[in-house]
This record gives C-alpha cells, structure tokens and sequence, in this order.
C-alpha cells in the first residue's frame, strides 16, 4: 500500500495575483522576479535542493510563520498549471519531483505573505529571491557567499546543469 501523500493539490486561480505580483515570466535568469529591490541567488537542485540548502531554506521561510509553502507549475505564456501545497520537508519536495508534472517543467514555488519566491527549473537548478532581510538571513544560515558560490560552480563543473529537458 502506497504511503500517503503529502502534497494537497490546489488550484492556480486563488494564487494568480500573488504569483504575478513575484514573478515575472519564463526566464529564471534575467528578471524572474518583480521586485527590483529583491536579492536573489541561483541555486543548484531545483524543486530539491541539496541538504544545507533545505535546511537554510527551510529555517528562513519559517521564521516568517510558513509551515508550508505553494508550487505551481509554470506554462508557456506565462499561464499556470496544477498548484500544490507542500509542507516544508525533504520528503515532500522529493515527491513534487518524482510524483508529479512539476519536476519537468517551471515551478513557482513561493509563501502566501509574497516576501519570497523560488523559480525552480528542471534543468536543477533554481533562483530564489527575497527581501534583503530574508536573503541574508538564507545567506548566512547556507554557509555565506563563497560557499552558496562554491556549491554552485562545483554542480556547473559535473555537468548536471544543462542536463534537464531543455539542455542548455
């Protein structure tokens, strides 16, 4: 018997204006966010980002009060697909990956407060953005600049980005 889920499917239609209102298109690279005075950081993974990663992350998003977090998958044209609510867990985004169309396409993953977004891709990696206050709490909590810069430049050096469906 399979395990339960631990995704809760929703749709896109509550979450229009808030997923507008952080993202801004189907580049993850330049411009994926609205807010010009968001920081922003690329990091290797994608929907599942390695272990200091998602405990960084994690640790950030629930000193804003998040338990949980919302993923849309992103379409051509800007429009949204399935959305998902996915408790802060390995596990779960683990199953967003495996179990559902989100691992191979765009997803916006971001909070009902709007104060933060990842733009998660599958080529494995993703940008996440936030308010400076955020960022730099993620920042120090992921080891510093250096080492979000070192980890990322060491998956760059194996290949693995570039390998997803798009093949950069």
């Amino acid at each position: 018997m399979p395990a339960p889920s631990l995704l809760k499917r929703t749709s896109p239609e509550p979450w229009r204006s808030l997923i507008a209102a952080i993202f801004t298109g189907n580049d993850p690279v330049e411009g994926a966010f609205l807010r010009e005075s968001w920081s922003s950081v690329l990091l290797p993974g994608g929907l599942v980002l390695d272990d200091d990663h998602m405990s960084a992350f994690a640790e950030t998003v629930r000193g804003e009060g998040d338990e949980s977090v919302l993923a849309c998958a992103i379409l051509p044209g800007f429009a949204f697909g399935d959305c998902y609510e996915v408790p802060l867990v390995e596990a779960a985004f683990e199953e967003l990956l495996t179990e559902t169309e989100l691992g191979q396409m765009d997803t916006a993953v971001f909070s009902r407060s709007g104060l933060w977004g990842l733009y998660a891709t599958p080529d494995m990696f993703g940008v996440f953005g936030a308010t400076s206050a955020l960022m730099a709490k993620f920042v120090a909590l992921a080891g510093g600049p250096q080492e979000l810069e070192k980890r990322f430049r060491l998956l760059m050096e194996e290949n693995a980005i570039g390998s997803g469906p798009r093949g950069r």
